[in-house]
């Protein structure tokens, strides 16, 4: 009897040591996401914000850092599924992506990911030494902003998406505008004369750089704009994105109001 009982009781701690923890169900299934690149990309934007807190999963339900989760992705290999658990928590696993799944998908999720995964090592990383000076004759360089935040957006004038967002940004450097230690500038590629026509018939509320082609090309390496950086105190990249809204999401994530 009391071997039985020992069996018994040995049982359930085995089950409880590997009882995995509940991560909640899928937002969506994995074969409706990759039926077609459009189901995709519609899910992408619909659900994926990696700019968010978020606990990343292998394929097999183990947490990983960030950093292999991204590095993972980048392979082109692997789907990242959202779940959401009871208690509000975000979770991205990685599902292995059969062979039927069309080569378009995988190409993209391998540009996405490697994207993803390039502008993560970049956050803490120095921002390059600069000296702007915007369209006011107003001069920004390392020193001089030392001790600010600064809201940077990288763009040109023929960059529909780029001109397109100028009004969301607008309101967003409007919340703001009583905080001094918080800088939004632009820095446009287009030379002076190009800019200052714009300006007469576009409202952009920043501190707009004209002729920064080479410093965007050279410098930063930029090959998609319209792209933004949030850059701290001490001049280290905190984010870098494409996306506007993950540049409101660092903005909040630092506390600011």
């Amino acid at each position: 009897m009391k071997l039985k009982l020992f069996a018994v009781l040995i049982s359930v701690i085995a089950c409880s040591c590997t009882h995995k923890q509940d991560y909640g169900k899928p937002v969506m299934e994995p074969s409706s996401i990759v039926k077609d690149l459009m189901s995709f990309l519609t899910y992408r934007e619909d659900n994926v914000r990696f700019y968010d807190e978020f606990t990343a999963l292998d394929s097999a339900s183990n947490i990983i850092s960030k950093s292999s989760f991204l590095k993972l992705l980048s392979t082109g290999r692997y789907l990242p599924v959202k779940s959401v658990s009871n208690d509000a928590a975000i979770y991205y696993k990685l599902d292995r992506l059969g062979d039927s799944v069309i080569n378009d998908i995988k190409t993209t999720i391998e540009n996405w990911g490697a994207e993803e995964y390039s502008y993560y090592k970049l956050e803490g990383t120095d921002f390059p030494d600069y000296q702007f000076t915007d369209m006011n004759g107003e001069i920004y360089t390392r020193r001089s902003t030392k001790g600010k935040i600064i809201v940077l957006k990288c763009w040109f004038i023929n960059c529909l998406p780029c001109v397109k967002e100028m009004p969301m940004l607008n309101k967003v450097k409007e919340e703001y505008l009583n905080n001094k230690d918080v800088l939004f500038i632009s820095l446009c590629w287009d030379k002076r004369e190009r800019v200052d026509s714009f300006l007469k018939t576009n409202v952009f509320e920043y501190s707009t750089v004209p002729d920064q082609y080479k410093f965007l090309t050279e410098n930063l390496a930029l090959n998609g704009y319209p792209t933004h950086f949030v850059i701290d105190r001490d001049g280290k990249i905190v984010k870098k994105s494409q996306h506007y809204k993950e540049m409101i999401y660092t903005l909040k994530k630092l506390c600011l109001p």
